[in-house]
């Protein structure tokens, strides 16, 4: 039995045909103000060019999926990451197992509410923004009723590796009526992140969380599988090691961004030239993202949840930064400068 208060969860096994030793319990408390970007960067569960990375995509309307292992942290990275989107856009969020809650009525008269039902009316109030958190396999098939809309959309979903994920995203796809809005769903997907646990033996052997990979999933316009047919599943873009944009290193616990033989970001380039920005200038306007990032993490102890939000939605409003930011503006992600 699990019982949820918001957050927090208290998980009990009673009786021993259910548990041999007898009754247990564990309860999972999260902390009551939730972590921010400028934590996360802190912890190094993630990198300033990451954040910097993830912050632009955000905020240029990109969609994503973040997947991981159980306790891996996937939701406390996307309610971190939300605060990228910029002010004063609309956030509908949704946790699969709250709107899996169905009303059967004994009147036959009653009628059964399902999935779709349920999200009419949020879906009404025009997000600019749909969250789903911890996506479970039962539902993906499902998914398309609440979030195949033309706006920015935001997962979590349980997967192990990216391999694993790909299976959930596809199995027996041929078979389910549902396929060609799953697949549209999945392709509208243009970003995928894998966070997970790592054992750091350096500092004895404790057990942290990493944002391990980001793959950036290819246009389905730019997909082509021999005698020019275009592959209608989801397209990964790796190099040949299969890592993506960005990719933790275990051995030294720490981040590569941009790996080689991966292309520089079909993201950057995509969004740089929609806002008639030239590479270059994307590169500069990471660099300045970065800037902030750093300026959060070093003040984050004088700064409350609020504060850096301001000061990240300041940047987002004006792409100017002020002058006491400036010194912050070191080890940046690109030779460019600001």
């Amino acid at each position: 039995m699990t019982y949820k208060d918001g957050s927090d969860r208290l998980g009990l096994t009673y009786g021993r045909k259910v548990s041999l030793p007898g009754r247990t319990f564990t309860i999972r408390n999260v902390k009551e103000i939730p972590l921010t970007m400028g934590d996360l960067v802190a912890e190094k569960e993630a990198s300033v060019e990451m954040a910097a990375w993830l912050w632009f995509v955000f905020e240029k309307g990109a969609s994503g999926l973040i997947f991981g292992s159980t306790d891996s942290g996937k939701t406390t990275l996307l309610s971190a990451l939300l605060a990228f989107v910029p002010y004063p856009k609309k956030i509908l969020v949704m946790t699969y197992d709250r709107w899996l809650g169905q009303f059967t009525s004994l009147d036959q008269s009653c009628k059964t509410l399902n999935i779709h039902d349920r999200l009419v009316s949020p879906l009404g109030r025009m997000p600019d923004n749909v969250n789903v958190y911890e996506m479970q396999e039962a539902g993906i098939y499902a998914l398309p009723h609440g979030t195949f809309t033309d706006r920015p959309q935001y997962i979590t979903l349980r997967a192990e590796s990216l391999n694993d994920l790909t299976k959930k995203l596809t199995a027996n796809i041929a078979t389910e009526s549902h396929a060609p809005d799953v697949l549209g769903l999945v392709n509208s997907m243009n970003f995928i992140v894998h966070i997970g646990q790592v054992l750091l033996s350096a500092t004895g052997l404790v057990r942290r969380r990493r944002v391990l990979n980001i793959w950036e999933n290819r246009p389905a316009e730019y997909r082509t599988h021999g005698m020019g047919k275009v592959s209608i599943e989801p397209e990964f873009v790796k190099d040949r090691l299969g890592r993506g944009l960005f990719t933790y290193t275990s051995m030294t616990d720490s981040f590569e961004g941009l790996s080689d033989g991966v292309l520089e970001g079909y993201l950057l380039d995509y969004f740089a030239g929609r806002d008639g920005m030239s590479h270059e200038a994307a590169l500069k306007d990471l660099n300045r993202r970065a800037t902030v990032i750093n300026y959060i993490v070093a003040e984050r102890a004088h700064l409350n949840s609020f504060q850096m939000y301001l000061a990240i939605n300041y940047y987002g409003k004006v792409k100017k930064l002020k002058e006491s930011w400036l010194k912050y503006a070191v080890n940046l992600p690109y030779e460019e400068g600001i």
